[in-house]
């Protein structure tokens, strides 16, 4: 913890109330007792300043120390990025600017930028209540391979969502949830909405061989999903959704112990013949 000190400003106000002549001694003429108590009032001003700063950023650790002994200290974030923020635009990862929802379009040479590559997964939640329209997000937190935090946030039932979390839960049943992924995303062609897909690949070693960028797909919760939406049940669709994500927050957070971890199952309930559509 950083405490500012007065005794700078103090010196440069007396500094100030004196002049030297060339010899390197006081000059006899002082300044007048208006422009002294002028200068006093300007560093007990300064002085309070600097003390009420002081008292802000002790507050700010202390309440950082009390988030650490609680635990609910949330990781430091680097970049925060959106889906598909504008629907008129090819891009689809949109970078934060500030607290006015501003943000940019992330680009590469030129053209959209469309997958997140060799990441790690740090963290997942639900974040409630968001926004203008108390929207119910996935909040996705990545690690990239120079150690930036990057937190990616998109709505809790979308397309792109539910492609990120039947890619991870295969992840994390295949025991590599701990290691680098790509998420690569796309817009679909066949609504008018175009709607954001992903995928999520890894590399996978097997014997002696290394499968380069396999697709990692969970075949029951990926059924799941598109049943959930041909019959419009977005209950179901949202219970999934929280479901994985309890799962796959759990398991991160005993990876970060280095403990073992045995895969699960989201339960299912008993599925009749799905059509599966060719985006998702």
């Amino acid at each position: 913890m950083t405490i500012l000190s007065t005794a700078s400003t103090t010196e440069a106000v007396l500094e100030d109330d004196t002049a030297t002549g060339a010899s390197g001694e006081l000059a006899t003429t002082m300044p007048s007792e208006e422009y002294v108590a002028t200068k006093n009032a300007d560093a007990d001003v300064q002085a309070k300043a600097i003390a009420a700063l002081n008292r802000s950023l002790a507050e700010d650790n202390a309440e950082k120390f009390a988030e650490e002994c609680s635990g609910n200290l949330t990781q430091s974030i680097d970049m925060m990025i959106g889906i598909a923020l504008k629907k008129d635009s090819d891009a689809i990862f949109f970078q934060f600017l500030g607290k006015n929802e501003e943000y940019l379009a992330l680009m590469a040479n030129g053209k959209p930028l469309t997958k997140l590559e060799k990441v790690t997964v740090t963290g997942i939640e639900i974040a409630e209540d968001v926004g203008e329209y108390n929207s119910t997000k996935l909040n996705l937190f990545l690690t990239t391979g120079a150690s930036r935090t990057v937190m990616v946030t998109c709505g809790l039932q979308t397309f792109w969502t539910q492609c990120v979390l039947t890619g991870l839960m295969d992840v994390f049943n295949s025991g590599i949830l701990s290691s680098p992924i790509t998420i690569e995303c796309w817009k679909g062609t066949k609504s008018k909405f175009k709607p954001t897909f992903a995928a999520i690949r890894a590399d996978v070693v097997l014997g002696d061989k290394v499968i380069k960028n396999a697709k990692f797909s969970d075949t029951e919760l990926y059924n799941s999903f598109t049943e959930a939406r041909s019959d419009k049940d977005s209950e179901r669709t949202e219970a999934l959704c929280r479901d994985c994500i309890e799962v796959l927050s759990k398991a991160l957070e005993i990876n970060m112990k280095g403990l073992a971890i045995e895969p699960v199952a989201i339960k299912q309930e008993q599925a009749g013949t799905v059509d599966v559509g060719a985006d998702f």
